[in-house]
């Protein structure tokens, strides 16, 4: 069975490294991709657009908050 990746999008570098600490347990995720930024994030998602499954995001963040994340998505990737 292949692992679901995840992309975690998150400011907070302690948060992001308790996740990726959390899924090393879980057998079928893989934290395969980190942005520290909304900006980052979105410049994640358009060149790796192969290379994760799923979007782990944070609301508020500096240089575009998590709503201007998931609206880039929306438009560019649905």
């Amino acid at each position: 069975m292949e692992k679901t990746r995840l992309c975690v999008i998150d400011d907070n570098q302690s948060l992001v490294e308790m996740i990726k600490e959390y899924f090393k347990k879980v057998p079928n995720i893989d934290v395969t991709l980190e942005a520290k930024d909304g900006k980052e994030g979105i410049l994640l998602i358009d060149q790796k657009k192969e290379d994760y499954d799923i979007v782990l995001l944070d609301l508020v963040m500096p240089n575009k908050d998590g709503l201007s994340v998931l609206e880039h998505i929306y438009h560019n990737h649905i």
